[in-house]
């Protein structure tokens, strides 16, 4: 067939699937391809925010980037996936509210909602 999976973001994927304990033989066998690819950087982060709202406050740029940030034992690293949960979330209430911007206060809610769905 033509179907194709991407498992990005789940570096521990790999490790299970070479575990001998585990039987992931048949997935095993599949994967065409492994790549490690380099941790986002904050400026890849304004890139994306910035082409799904060019207009984007730079206050609120700076509430998205620091809500996306996650602690890392003693550092501190941007997260593109819990970006995009927030930027979702943030969007769903826009379109609710009938806005064209994201305003702080509606991107400090949608981290904290996406905060409270993780734990």
């Amino acid at each position: 067939g033509q179907t194709r999976l991407v498992l990005a973001g789940l570096p521990p994927l790999a490790g299970q699937n070479m575990n001998a304990r585990n039987d992931h033989d048949h997935l095993l066998s599949r994967v065409g391809l492994s790549l490690r690819l380099p941790a986002v950087e904050a400026s890849e982060m304004s890139q994306i925010l910035h082409s799904v709202w060019p207009l984007l406050d730079q206050e609120v740029e700076q509430v998205f980037l620091n809500k996306s940030t996650l602690k890392l034992r003693s550092e501190y690293r941007p997260s593109l996936r819990r970006l995009t949960k927030i930027m979702k979330r943030a969007n769903k209430v826009m379109v609710k509210n009938r806005l064209a911007q994201p305003t702080a206060e509606i991107v400090e809610h949608a981290a904290q909602y996406i905060m409270n769905q993780e734990m």
